[in-house]
């Protein structure tokens, strides 16, 4: 009782007032285990931790939760409450004074949320939510978001704005900007939605995940590795079909989807790479360059252009667009390490290696013929120019190597090595509710090699394609524009939830399990052979109510393969 007695003492001596009723409260709450004892001196990491008490206490009791919070404040002193109220709002660019004594109001009333997150998008979140739950009232709701976000300072603010708009990066940089202004202004405004937003945002994230955790078929945007980056431009590849002891899609375990992405009026450095490539051009125009032995080809290239780039081809592209991103999709077989790959320079940059670099001065000099002092003047002063992989150009340096560049458009059989345009093939299904056009290895001798079919469809809004299964080949599926729902039956799944590994060859197979992804731009899902697939085209910005579900599909094993549809 004694000890008791101490403890409660020594918590209340510092109350100003009201010292009797803070020990009877500080017993009567020690004796029902309620108490929480922190010895930290910093106020605000008391005050979070015995709100924190309160939270784990009172759940569903607001009325509860809001007087426990005010005995915590209360059992804070007149200065420390002080120390609070000044540390939270010293962040504030104006109003400091009246911030601090809506802090000290707040806490008062129980009804201000400590979070020392530094995460000014968790602490936001946490905020909002508990306006949620404190104020009934719209208007209510809207003055409180709108005190959360005056809260955070303009710097705070900003890397929300960043955090939410991130997905744009690789999107159109005016959609980026207009998306920061009008989160910026939302917050401002503490509109309607704007924490419950991000709360379904974190809260589809999440269910991204794990529905990425359960469908070893769909792999979301977060899923692209950057290999290569610079201010111009980069490359961006996605992790192996086959991690993470993936044995479902074995079948294509030796080949990668890679993006690569280069900025209005840039130029890419040569370079070649182990790997078999299909170019699939999804936005923009560019002009390839080709090396091969003494062989030099030049194509420009647009939307729905596809390309052959065989394993040890010297590349380099032009990107002499004022205005346009260009993007490429590339489907890559390696031919050395299965599943890995790598590009080859012979230039350097500040985070690009010369393959020159590896080689004697005696073999260099004798090679070239040219004294090492000159070559490393040459080397050196190529990676003080170069900043990556991507390179900001003159249009002199561009129109230079766009010259003698040819275009070459066929809608029949194509025999040659350039590039031939996906849409300006013929579709093969085609109605008021979208498009499907392929380009098959039987008609197309650039894709025979690889034996793969490329394939672009375009589903509108609220619409669908029909349930179809594809006798022989498995299909990769870039999300290139819009959203919708993936709908897969898979018996593989159901079997390896009910067996092990060792009788996974000898398990008799009857159930089917459904799988189920929604997918948006930059998502890809795999489809197996085999297997019925429904695709569902699904909006969910309203901004673009009638933006159509457009894909990008690679074929592997697509020599012969019939498409079968089952509705």
């Amino acid at each position: 009782q004694r000890e008791r007695q101490q403890i409660c003492q020594k918590r209340c001596q510092m109350q100003d007032s009201g010292q009797q009723q803070c020990q009877r409260r500080c017993m009567q709450q020690l004796e029902q285990g309620e108490l929480d004892i922190n010895t930290s001196r910093d106020p605000e990491q008391k005050l979070e931790q015995c709100q924190q008490s309160c939270q784990s206490r009172q759940q569903g009791q607001q009325q509860q939760l809001q007087q426990c919070r005010q005995q915590c404040a209360q059992q804070l002193s007149q200065r420390e409450r002080q120390q609070i109220c000044q540390r939270r709002c010293q962040k504030q660019d104006s109003g400091q004074q009246q911030c601090q004594r809506r802090c000290m109001q707040q806490l008062e009333q129980g009804e201000l949320d400590i979070n020392t997150s530094r995460d000014p998008e968790q602490k936001l979140e946490q905020c909002q939510q508990s306006c949620q739950s404190r104020q009934q009232g719209q208007q209510q709701q809207q003055q409180c978001r709108q005190q959360c976000a005056q809260q955070l300072s303009q710097r705070e603010r900003q890397q929300i704005c960043e955090q939410r708009c991130q997905r744009q990066e690789r999107g159109d940089q005016q959609q980026k900007q207009q998306c920061q202004r009008s989160c910026q202004q939302q917050l401002e405004q503490g509109q309607q939605g704007e924490g419950q937003n991000y709360r379904r945002e974190r809260e589809d994230q999440q269910s991204r995940g794990q529905s990425q955790m359960n469908n070893p078929y769909y792999f979301p945007s977060e899923m692209f590795q950057q290999k290569f980056r610079s201010q111009e431009g980069g490359m961006y590849v996605l992790e192996r079909f086959t991690k993470n002891e993936n044995k479902l899609l074995r079948g294509i375990r030796n080949y990668r989807l890679a993006i690569f992405e280069a900025k209005p009026n840039t130029f890419v450095l040569p370079h070649h790479c182990d790997a078999e490539s299909i170019f699939v051009v999804i936005n923009g125009r560019c002009t390839c360059t080709m090396l091969m032995q003494d062989n030099k080809e030049s194509f420009n290239m647009e939307m729905g252009d596809v390309l052959r780039v065989p394993a040890g081809a010297t590349v380099y592209l032009v990107n002499n667009n004022n205005d346009q991103t260009l993007r490429i999709a590339k489907l890559k077989q390696p031919v050395n390490t299965p599943g890995r790959f790598e590009e080859f320079f012979p230039a350097s940059s500040q985070d690009l290696d010369s393959y020159f670099n590896v080689f004697s001065d005696d073999i260099l000099e004798s090679a070239f013929n040219t004294s090492s002092d000159q070559l490393q003047r040459v080397f050196g002063q190529q990676q003080q120019r170069r900043q990556g992989m991507v390179m900001r150009a003159s249009p002199q340096q561009l129109q230079a190597l766009s010259q003698h560049a040819s275009s070459p458009r066929s809608k029949g059989r194509q025999s040659g090595k350039g590039p031939f345009n996906l849409r300006n093939q013929k579709p093969i299904q085609a109605n008021e509710f979208g498009k499907l056009f392929e380009a098959r290895p039987e008609k197309f001798d650039q894709l025979q090699d690889m034996d793969v079919s490329v394939t672009c469809v375009e589903v509108n809004n609220e619409a669908m394609m029909l349930p179809h299964y594809n006798s022989k080949a498995i299909f990769v599926v870039l999300v290139v524009e819009g959203s919708g729902r993936v709908e897969m039956a898979c018996p593989h799944m159901a079997s390896q939830s009910q067996m092990g590994e060792e009788e996974e060859e000898e398990q008799q197979q009857g159930e089917q399990m459904k799988v189920t992804a929604d997918v948006s731009e930059g998502d890809v899902f795999v489809v197996p052979a085999g297997h019925p697939i429904a695709i569902v085209a699904q909006n969910n910005n309203n901004d673009r109510q009638n933006q159509q579900l457009k894909m990008l599909g690679f074929g592997i094993n697509a020599q012969n393969n019939k498409r079968n549809f089952i509705a």
